[in-house]
């Protein structure tokens, strides 16, 4: 399977090499670009099977040793999972401006399971089959901003182990689907500000006790009463 580049190249930053075909007029039925192979050092047109990369190399063999094509049961999470974070985030990232959906983990998948499926209809690999689905969507060439959120399931433990000192329980499920909510678009409005002096978001455990003072006012202060009479009688109980 084809690797992505490092990073390190700041003109190419995911190894997708220079173009060498271009996208028909919006209104021409759409053609694969003509494959070519490196062979005894010479390049040769090649409409057969298998996966040709950017240079014109086979890149994905079958079992057999013949060329073959994704398996689209395994390599799409091979590939989710064998990526450091920063290659996926920007393979995800031009994916999106082609009009992949990504925002959640079952969407990135089933995004590289077509992108694959794809790279297999015109015989390249993903990366040079992503390329050519690029220059066909110049309107979507500018990457739209990415943000990052904490994950719901981290977010609501700490707001129960938070609400379980301030209210004697638990968040209930509603409470607990506004939190993570209110908790995430904190982060959001952080990411989104313009420049100038920005107060970055709360700790999740901060605003986990603002929110349970605010969502449930009298519980919070009935517990804090309890815990206050229950220090006193410790303190009586030890004279």
């Amino acid at each position: 399977m084809s690797q992505i580049d490092d990073g390190t190249n700041d003109v190419d930053p995911l190894g997708l090499g220079t173009p060498t075909f271009y996208a028909p007029a919006p209104d021409t039925p759409y053609q694969p670009p003509a494959r070519q192979v490196v062979i005894d050092g010479q390049r040769q047109d090649y409409t057969g099977p298998g996966l040709v990369n950017a240079n014109n190399q086979f890149d994905f063999y079958d079992q057999s040793g013949q060329p073959g094509n994704y398996n689209l049961r395994n390599d799409p999470l091979q590939l989710y999972l064998s990526l450091p974070q920063e290659q996926l985030d920007g393979l995800l990232g031009l994916m999106e401006n082609v009009g992949y959906k990504v925002n959640t983990r079952a969407q990135q998948l089933s995004a590289i399971g077509e992108l694959m499926e794809a790279s297999n209809v015109i015989g390249r690999t993903y990366d040079v089959t992503l390329r050519e689905l690029g220059m066909r969507a110049p309107a979507m060439a500018t990457a739209a901003p990415r943000y990052r959120v904490s994950a719901p399931g981290d977010i609501l433990a700490v707001g129960n182990e938070v609400a379980k000192k301030t209210l004697g329980r638990q968040f209930t499920e509603d409470e607990g689907q506004r939190f993570v909510s209110s908790y995430q678009q904190a982060e959001l409005q952080y990411q989104q500000a313009g420049s100038g002096v920005v107060t970055s978001a709360p700790s999740a455990d901060v605003a986990a006790e603002q929110f349970a003072t605010q969502a449930a006012p009298d519980e919070a202060q009935a517990y804090k009463y309890l815990g206050s009479v229950d220090m006193l009688m410790r303190n009586i109980g030890a004279i």
